[in-house]
């Protein structure tokens, strides 16, 4: 019998739990390795004084539940704020006798309370109205329904499909491209841009928000959708009725130059025909606008506009705007006047949002404008080598998309291109 109980004792020294025995005052007459290890020295000490730092057992105290309350078992979960630990602590009876075990559970509390935030992420982007999704992979691993319902599908339909069968193939290489490039690291973190997603109900414009998140471990990228597709059915209707109006000014036109012939020829009771083809004309111009109106990515804009120039091109952050392919021509021309009458090697662009609009400040290297220059840049003013008709463009464009433009300057000469560009919302 004897070397069945040291047996027994030996086998209770091994293991990773810890075991106590306490008379019937609290106070613990035996303990294993583990709890010396844990606790220190515990022999003739109060169990309550170990494990909850008080004076007194404390109400939910399984040992006091076992010796006060009469019951045969008890056990509780609590917290040591000296060992910064959690544990599990249960207690039974046997005579006069209680078998008190301890388990360090506090990676299982932490386990525990990631799994309540997860289960409270999730169920809160499942509540928010707008339309969102996590990719990881390539793969959609998470849909709230707001995205099923503007997709047309189910949320299960949609779980463990391929994000790129849901993007228009025009818009895949440059979306794949940003997804990798932010899962690396090479892309900022968060950011938006215009891209065509296929529903059931066709293909749609959206403004997609992205951003890098941790999700089960690993990196994968939240995105957050807002619909455009409205906007751009008002703009497609605008520019029928442009295509419209152009058409009436060719053909007034046409029957200016015929009136104008035959005045030419004589027949002076055309001069009035004339007149009132000349009315229309200015009439149709009046209300004539040439534009197709598009998402513009800025910062793919500039680095296209920069193409073919030997120049360090430095961009931070990125926005979407509503304007058309004449933005092209804007960065173009303020690069142009950089490079070739500044000199400039190095280009700097800073992109942020600004409620409504889109800031972009564009710097340079370069010899800059003479501050006695400035106020009349965008009037077509020369300098340099140029005749600034390129930046009275920049002007006049910017200001048609709803925009403004200025410029900064120091004492040097250098200075910052500043525009504002209205952003899709």
């Amino acid at each position: 019998m004897d070397k069945v109980e040291d047996l027994a004792v030996e086998m209770l020294e091994m293991v990773s739990l810890g075991f106590m025995i306490l008379d019937d005052n609290f106070t613990v007459i035996w303990a294993n390795k583990y709890v010396k290890e844990t606790f220190g020295d515990v022999i003739g000490k109060k169990c309550y004084t170990i494990m909850h730092k008080t004076p007194s057992p404390p109400d939910f105290c399984p040992v006091s539940s076992c010796l006060m309350g009469g019951g045969e078992k008890a056990e509780a979960e609590c917290y040591d704020q000296n060992l910064n630990r959690w544990f599990f602590v249960k207690a039974e009876r046997h005579n006069s006798y209680i078998l008190h075990f301890i388990v360090d559970i506090t990676e299982k509390m932490r386990l525990r309370e990631e799994l309540k935030e997860r289960e409270e992420f999730y169920r809160k982007l499942t509540e928010i109205s707008a339309p969102l999704f996590i990719v990881q992979g390539d793969i959609l691993v998470f849909v709230n329904s707001a995205l099923a319902e503007f997709m047309g599908y189910k949320r299960e339909e949609l779980i463990d499909r391929p994000f790129a069968g849901l993007v228009h193939p025009e818009d895949l290489p440059k979306l794949m491209k940003r997804y990798q490039d932010r899962l690396t690291g090479l892309r900022s973190e968060e950011e938006t841009y215009p891209i065509r997603l296929r529903t059931k109900f066709g293909d749609k414009w959206v403004i997609l928000s992205a951003k890098r998140i941790k999700y089960k471990g690993g990196n994968a990228v939240l995105g957050l959708v807002q619909d455009i597709d409205e906007i751009f059915k008002e703009k497609v209707a605008f520019e029928e009725l442009q295509r419209i109006l152009r058409h009436d000014i060719k053909n007034a036109l046409n029957l200016a130059f015929v009136n104008l012939e035959l005045i030419k020829d004589g027949e002076t009771g055309r001069i009035s025909s004339l007149e009132e083809s000349l009315i229309k004309i200015k009439e149709l111009v009046s209300h004539s606008v040439d534009i197709k109106a598009k998402p513009v990515d800025v910062a793919e804009f500039i680095e296209r506009a920069s193409k073919g120039y030997e120049i360090e091109l430095n961009i931070a952050g990125n926005c979407s705007v509503l304007g058309d392919d004449s933005l092209y021509s804007v960065f173009h021309n303020i690069i142009d006047n950089a490079v070739k009458h500044g000199k400039a090697k190095r280009v700097w662009v800073e992109i942020k949002p600004k409620k409504e609009f889109c800031e972009i400040r564009i710097a340079n290297d370069g010899a800059g404008i003479p501050k006695e220059l400035r106020s009349r840049i965008f009037e077509g003013t020369s300098f340099g080598n140029g005749s600034g008709m390129g930046l009275r463009f920049v002007k006049e464009t910017v200001e048609r998309l709803g925009g403004n433009v200025w410029i900064e300057g120091a004492e040097d000469g250098k200075v910052v291109f500043v525009l504002r560009l209205k952003t899709i919302h």
